[in-house]
């Protein structure tokens, strides 16, 4: 489980204050669903959840408790049966505030680990150049070089095959490191089914059986935006 001693950012002022008041009534809300959510165990309509949080992101003040309820909505646009399992994978960076400020919530549902980080330099030994440059949005609490799309792909590699069932795994990134897992699950039997960021039409989203855009399912839209035909 993540654990952090992030202490929240101290702000001064009436937007400070605001913005303290917001974040109060959404963690409060995000604590009261999280103690409603009492899932029955995992049978063959759940889907195994990993989650790359640095790729598809919440906003700050997101009622985190309400991410499950909302993705098992979108699940059951295919088939009433579909939820999420009990417990899943989240990997990234535990610096984002949707992160720190929900850990608590966020740990009744998902498995939370921090991404390593790496930096890619020169093979040649009297080099010592960095020569993978990051291509991430310069943004607060941003960290160069995570590889939490690995770590996720470890993950999948643990659960397959630790369980024999469900055979159900839902995908939360943007990530084209997926592909090639994905395609293999598919032609083993899996069902694969994919949250990426928005709904552009890209290889990753056709392998998959149904793809959501994950602005459309924090937002609480349930409809896929692909699907394979007779998926």
């Amino acid at each position: 489980m993540l654990r952090s001693s992030r202490p929240p950012p101290r702000s001064s002022g009436t937007f400070g204050s605001t913005y303290q008041k917001r974040l109060a009534v959404s963690r409060k809300q995000s604590l009261k669903l999280a103690r409603e959510l009492d899932p029955p165990p995992d049978d063959e309509n759940s889907f195994y959840g990993l989650w790359d949080f640095g790729n598809c992101r919440l906003p700050p003040l997101y009622v985190v408790g309400s991410l499950i309820p909302k993705i098992n909505l979108c699940l059951q646009t295919v088939n009433p049966l579909y939820r999420m399992c009990r417990m899943n994978s989240a990997i990234g960076n535990p610096n984002f505030a949707f992160i720190w400020q929900n850990r608590d919530v966020l740990n009744k549902q998902w498995d939370v680990k921090e991404s390593k980080k790496r930096k890619i330099r020169c093979s040649v030994p009297i080099c010592g150049r960095l020569i993978q440059s990051s291509n991430n949005a310069e943004v607060a609490y941003e960290r160069k070089y995570d590889v939490a799309d690995r770590m996720l792909i470890q993950e999948l590699l643990c659960y397959v095959l630790a369980n024999r069932t469900p055979r159900n795994i839902l995908i939360i990134s943007d990530d084209c490191d997926f592909g090639f897992p994905m395609h293999i699950l598919r032609e083993r039997g899996y069902r694969v089914f994919l949250m990426q960021r928005s709904a552009n039409l890209r290889p990753l989203t056709q392998i998959a059986q149904h793809a959501w855009a994950w602005v459309d399912v924090v937002n609480g839209l349930t409809r896929p935006f692909y699907s394979l035909p007779n998926a």
